[in-house]
């Protein structure tokens, strides 16, 4: 077998797909929003029935958006988007399957100059399935970014008031203290505080952009499925 066929051979679905994550089935990939590292943290046992005056509260930012009416619709959103892309991607698989079985079908009726073209082609077209789809997914990350920010900004001026009412003068990442005492804490609170005012957050993002709909990735993606383990190969070689 020339270099030129060993090349061609690998050129198969399951050579240019396999870099794609699965959300589903067998080795399926988390599809939860990522979790951000924490710093490992020594609290206090003891919960005052009543919110204390301190000058500096915590708050974990991750669980405030996780836990609140708008950030569980952008990760229903996140996880939907992905499933779709996932089925999408499977069904693409399956007609490239196909397809790589009819080239390889042919082989022994075509020459090698004109399989090794053909090899070529169906290579050149799964490298731009495999670039498309990772563009989708790509998107649908971008868009749970750009929710996380909007959602920050609706919420500065609840976590504000409560750094005011508390008599505050900072507010620190929980996730970022070694020791903290659980009576300085607003995590809960905010999130209490921003469903009562925001709910899911649609409303607000209509006033933001001037458009109705979500504003995250609904259109997902995830990757396709290997590819037969046959690769098609150019040559005369058995």
């Amino acid at each position: 077998m020339t270099k030129r066929q060993r090349q061609i051979g690998r050129a198969t679905l399951a050579a240019v797909l396999l870099g794609l994550p699965l959300t589903t089935g067998a080795g399926a990939q988390d599809t939860s929003l990522p979790q951000s590292s924490a710093t490992p943290q020594v609290q206090s046992q003891a919960t005052p029935t009543a919110p204390i005056q301190s000058p500096v509260l915590s708050i974990d930012s991750e669980q405030f958006f996780r836990g609140s009416a708008f950030g569980l619709r952008v990760i229903a959103e996140y996880q939907d988007a992905l499933r779709a892309l996932d089925v999408e991607n499977t069904r693409i698989a399956d007609e490239l399957r196909a397809e790589e079985q009819a080239l390889t079908a042919q082989r022994a009726q075509l020459d090698s100059a004109t399989f090794a073209k053909m090899a070529d082609a169906f290579h050149e077209r799964v490298q731009g399935i495999r670039r498309e789809q990772t563009a989708k997914q790509q998107v649908i990350e971008s868009r749970v970014e750009l929710a996380e920010r909007r959602f920050l900004t609706a919420a500065f001026p609840v976590v504000e008031a409560l750094m005011t009412e508390r008599g505050a003068a900072i507010i620190v990442e929980k996730r970022n203290v070694y020791a903290t005492n659980l009576s300085i804490e607003i995590t809960d609170d905010a999130i209490a505080r921003i469903n009562a005012e925001l709910g899911d957050g649609l409303a607000f993002i209509a006033g933001q952009s001037g458009q109705t709909g979500t504003d995250d990735g609904t259109s997902t993606e995830t990757d396709a499925a290997p590819a037969t383990e046959n690769a098609p190969q150019a040559g005369n070689d058995n």
